[in-house]
């Protein structure tokens, strides 16, 4: 991401991505939907409980209907499927970033 002139922060786990949308403006957030502790589905109700509403990208393997219906329920604002393409992440970020 840094390669491509986005600053970036990184989060271990839902909790630590919760305490940085909180604390810090953040532009755009790319949400696993496979973490530890809350998975990117908690994370991102969460997030949007305490009335934080960045954009958030999920990026999943998984491209089941089931797990694109549930993200579009969730809060999320779009998904990105893995493997991607480098550019089509780098071209979603800026479509959607603050």
């Amino acid at each position: 991401m840094r390669k491509c002139g986005f600053e970036c922060q990184l989060a271990s786990n839902g909790k630590e991505a919760l305490q940085i949308v909180s604390k810090e403006k953040i532009s755009l957030v790319l949400m696993d939907l496979q973490m530890p502790d809350w998975d990117g589905f908690v994370t991102t109700e969460k997030i949007r409980a305490s009335g934080i509403f960045t954009p958030i990208i999920a990026l999943t393997a998984d491209v089941s209907i089931d797990v694109s219906n549930h993200v579009k329920r969730s809060g999320f604002l779009d998904i990105i499927h893995k493997p991607f393409l480098p550019e089509d992440l780098v071209n979603k970020i800026e479509l959607y970033a603050e």
